[in-house]
């Protein structure tokens, strides 16, 4: 074991002591001189070498672009992706459909381009790799992992500026108000604290920029960069390390690399920054470079990128978990825009709890005849109270095969980040709770509890609110009423086919829970289907803590 180590220290000090020449630029004398390690060994000559796509399909998006003065894109393929490309579209109908034309989907199979046609979207179609492989596995298919950068390359190359999306963003209002005009790229990121933490070596560097939402002009340089990328990223190993698999993180470390060779300017705010900050050093990156002015670094080839607000083009764990829509002090004032529902899980479940599904498919999920339990959660509850209420609501539900409208008052308080990400700024929303995901997978209830379950914000729609009007209100004395009347009926058979079945405030659900127990003789818990779950590193919630300078987190 310890001559493993030894080895491993041996070659990471090399690789951070090493400087390598990069990937070919459009121009060899472009290039930047000073790289960090993080570079692949050089582009992969002939037919693994990164190309871009056919130009004549998409010549089509010129016209689009002409007649709108705009241009938004998306790309997908078929079955539930295509379901979240048409969320976006349906995002941009509902909330600024003056963009609608100037909104386009680039379809990778006809599945995709049908579903999309079907709502009258404009399409591209532009077939993706069709393999056995791709079909069966498309997360772990390399092709489409690269080819949203092919595509900006590709509408760079057509002299298109446009806004590239991921499926799983949502736009609320105009995104291009936001925009500067004054870098090549504009892009979201993954940060919290962009004007504390951007290109702080001390940070995982996918969290710099979120490459989900990528504005990109037509310039020389936004080419070059962009073609460097797909160059570096199509090598397989680097120095016998196998190529990062991680498209945005290794993005981010082709930025960092140029950043630190004076070929990178990035702006935040009324910042700007030509060198690496912090001196910590984190996995996957190397010391800073020397501070360097941007007056010094001025080269024409250079590249501007500039990063956007999270709180205003928000990405998943800003806005689902931290709610930074609703802080001032980060937004300014501005009007929320973009949602980018990355970093939680399951994405549908998160658009939906939130009010940011548009597809109407109510009747899709809960049929013709639905079934539905609700009861008043407690405010100000302990974490163990807070969930003792929702578990005793579960096993109701379950008893009643309905599914059970998950709480939205739960006490944030008992979130460990409610002080230091300042949840406390929500004060002045009264009426704020927390879901049940502040606290657990959602996944958990959207899979082992899918049939019981149902997210919270359901109760906002339309065809819910219709559901309300004929609900069956169960008191403590309706209760034993329907109990006494049974007859020996299973609890599933009580309230007959009323859709909704609402709790009063009076009775709560952990002695509705016992009664209905102690009629079947079962004790209370002997059927969840609970189990203890590692939490995933994945996962939003376990994202590093970092410090403020009002709540130092250690």
């Amino acid at each position: 074991m310890a001559g493993l180590l030894s080895e491993w220290v041996r070659v990471r000090h090399a690789a951070l002591s090493h400087s390598t020449g990069g990937p070919a630029l459009v121009e060899r004398d472009l290039q930047p001189r000073s790289m960090l390690p993080f570079t692949p060994d050089g582009p992969v000559r002939g037919e693994n070498r990164a190309k871009m796509l056919p130009l004549d399909p998409l010549s089509k998006l010129r016209e689009v672009s002409q007649k709108t003065g705009r241009l938004l894109v998306t790309w997908t393929t078929g079955g539930d992706f295509a379901k979240m490309a048409l969320n976006l579209a349906m995002s941009i109908r509902r909330n600024v459909p003056w963009l609608e034309h100037s909104f386009a989907v680039i379809c990778l199979d006809r599945d995709a381009d049908q579903q999309l046609r079907a709502e009258q979207f404009t399409t591209v179609l532009l077939p993706g790799p069709a393999d056995e492989n791709a079909v069966k596995d498309p997360w772990q298919n390399d092709d489409l992992w690269k080819f949203k950068y092919r595509l900006m390359a590709s509408l760079m190359t057509l002299g298109l500026a446009a806004l590239v999306l991921d499926t799983d963003v949502v736009l609320v209002s105009d995104p291009f108000q936001h925009l500067t005009g004054d870098a090549d790229l504009e892009v979201m990121t993954d940060l919290f604290f962009p004007d504390m933490h951007l290109l702080n070596v001390s940070i995982r560097p996918e969290d710099h920029i979120n490459t989900g939402y990528v504005y990109h002009t037509a310039t020389p340089s936004a080419l070059r960069f962009m073609l460097a990328f797909l160059d570096a990223f199509d090598a397989h190993e680097w120095r016998g390390f196998k190529r990062d698999w991680f498209n945005q993180r290794a993005f981010n470390k082709l930025v960092l690399e140029w950043v630190d060779a004076g070929s990178v300017k990035v702006l935040y705010g009324p910042g700007a920054w030509c060198a690496l900050r912090g001196s910590r050093t984190n996995v996957g990156t190397v010391a800073r470079s020397r501070q360097r002015s941007c007056v010094e670094r001025t080269p024409t080839s250079g590249v501007t990128i500039r990063v956007l607000n999270p709180a205003v083009i928000a990405h998943g764990m800003n806005f689902f978990w931290r709610r930074a829509h609703l802080m001032r002090s980060e937004t300014g004032g501005l009007p929320l825009a973009a949602v980018h529902a990355n970093g939680v899980e399951p994405k549908d479940y998160f658009l939906r709890d939130r009010g940011l599904w548009y597809l109407d498919d109510f009747t899709e999920r809960f049929g013709e005849a639905p079934r539905f339990f609700t009861y008043v959660h407690p405010r100000g509850l302990s974490l163990a109270e807070d969930f003792e209420e929702v578990a005793a609501a579960l096993e109701v539900a379950m008893m009643l095969q309905r599914r059970l409208v998950l709480p939205m008052t739960m006490n944030c308080r008992n979130c460990p980040a409610y002080g230091p990400y300042g949840f406390a700024e929500w004060a002045d929303k009264k009426d704020l709770g927390c879901t049940f995901d502040y606290f657990s997978r959602a996944s958990l209830a959207m899979g082992e509890w899918l049939k019981f379950t149902v997210e919270s914000g359901v109760v906002w729609l339309p065809e819910f609110q219709e559901l309300l009007k004929a609900r069956r209100h169960v008191s403590a004395a309706s209760l034993q009423t329907e109990l006494r009347s049974a007859g020996g009926r299973r609890p599933a058979e009580l309230f007959g086919d009323t859709a909704v079945v609402q709790l009063g405030e009076a009775l709560r659900v952990h002695v509705l829970r016992d009664l209905l127990k102690q009629a079947v003789r079962g004790q209370p818990l002997d059927s969840l289907p609970c189990a203890w779950r590692a939490w995933p590193a994945t996962t939003f919630a376990c994202r590093n803590l970092v410090a403020t300078a009002s709540n130092p987190v250690t």
